[in-house]
């Protein structure tokens, strides 16, 4: 491990900042943190992802960790990932594109004012290995309620893409009564009856063990096919990839970490879910549905079965992760706040900054100006006017 050098008159006079692209090397500071993070910091999901991932986009592993000086209690740990694109090399979060949360595990005491943050990133920054950038996204601004440091650093920007959770009440009662608007407690209700008057009673399945789990694994392919197509890029299950690895995470150590889900009309398969355990969060990560039962609505009673489901399993949280679907409002979520930032620690990271803020702000310019032109060709005409 590459270890920082005592710097007294700051942050680093209490801790140490340790580096290592080896995960045996943190394997104890990760289990110990491990219960403080999201579910997508967890070895569960990040060994796969190390393994299977990041070999295909040139990424290797990265473990930077936070040590208490005085007892050498591990206090922060990041997973991140080193990887070269078009000649930049990029220090980021483990994600591309299946990680919703990108967040340190952080124990629950260690807690930092916005200087101190800004103190130990120095630390941080001046440990890393050879990079041009950081690149962090999708950055909740909590984890379980609790601040998370990395959201407080000033580099980083509030994202307009959103997280929505919804916080659970004890009995489902209460969510029915108290949690749902009137508006979508009645529709979910009409969606109910108009799918059970045509397909029959239904019933909602958790899979309990391997073989009913690879039976819903496999239904939720082929729906996501029928819906999106072969190699269609909006299907991750099409990359095989991206399959190999939810595979990995759902099979190799089948347990409570992963639930697979599934509402049933008697032995037919009409709608299934994937999600993302810990003690007390559900996330979901991806759900579909029968494409010729699509008007009836199947996702949405789905989604209603299995948030009685973890009310009844005492679930504390059902996360809807991110993205901004209209969905999602039926349900009595709250809205979360994610960050995205990148920090340039060469010339050519600089560089490469400046050119991505470039072409951001030009795809800006051409949405609006597009948008301009739209609403001008949309307009009313004068009678015997011809267009400009």
């Amino acid at each position: 491990m590459n270890m920082m050098p005592r710097q007294p008159d700051d942050i680093a006079a209490r801790v140490l900042v340790e580096v290592t692209t080896d995960a045996a090397q943190v394997a104890e500071q990760w289990a110990a943190l491990e219960p403080f993070g999201t579910v997508f910091q967890t070895r569960a999901w990040l060994l796969p992802w190390y393994r299977l991932i990041a070999p295909g986009f040139g990424a290797s592993a990265l473990f930077v960790s936070v040590i208490e000086r005085s007892t050498h209690r591990p206090l922060m740990l990041l997973p991140l990932c080193r990887r070269r694109r078009h000649g930049v090399v990029t220090i980021e979060f483990p994600d591309l594109e299946v990680s919703d949360y990108n967040s340190p595990l952080q124990a629950p005491d260690f807690i930092l004012t916005p200087e101190e943050t800004q103190q130990l990133w120095t630390a941080i920054r001046q440990a890393l290995p050879r990079a041009d950038v950081v690149r962090f996204d999708k950055v909740p601004q909590t984890i379980s309620g609790r601040p998370n440091m990395v959201a407080r650093l000033d580099w980083l920007q509030e994202m307009n893409l959103r997280s929505w959770t919804l916080t659970l009440p004890p009995t489902r009662e209460e969510y029915v009564d108290r949690v749902l608007r009137k508006k979508d407690r009645k529709e979910q209700q009409r969606k109910r009856k108009k799918i059970e008057g045509q397909v029959g009673k239904l019933a909602f399945f958790v899979a309990t063990t391997e073989s009913e789990g690879r039976e819903i694994f496999q239904a939720l392919c082929k729906e996501r096919r029928e819906r999106f197509g072969d190699k269609n890029r909006d299907d991750i299950l099409g990359d095989a990839t991206y399959l190999a690895f939810y595979d990995a995470v759902s099979f190799e150590n089948w347990g409570p970490h992963i639930s697979l889900a599934a509402l049933k009309a008697g032995d037919k398969i009409i709608a299934t879910l994937f999600a993302v355990c810990n003690d007390n969060c559900y996330c979901l990560v991806m759900h579909s549905f029968d494409l010729a039962l699509a008007s009836l609505s199947p996702g949405i009673v789905a989604i209603d079965e299995a948030i009685a489901y973890t009310i009844d399993n005492q679930f504390k949280y059902f996360d809807f992760t991110v993205g901004n679907e209209g969905y999602k409002q039926q349900f009595g979520v709250t809205e979360g706040v994610l960050f995205t930032g990148v920090y340039p620690l060469t010339m050519t990271g600089k560089i490469y900054e400046k050119a991505r803020r470039s072409a951001k702000n030009c795809g800006k310019f051409l949405e609006g100006l597009n948008r301009r032109v739209r609403n001008r060709n949309s307009l009313p005409r004068a009678e015997g006017s011809t267009p400009a």
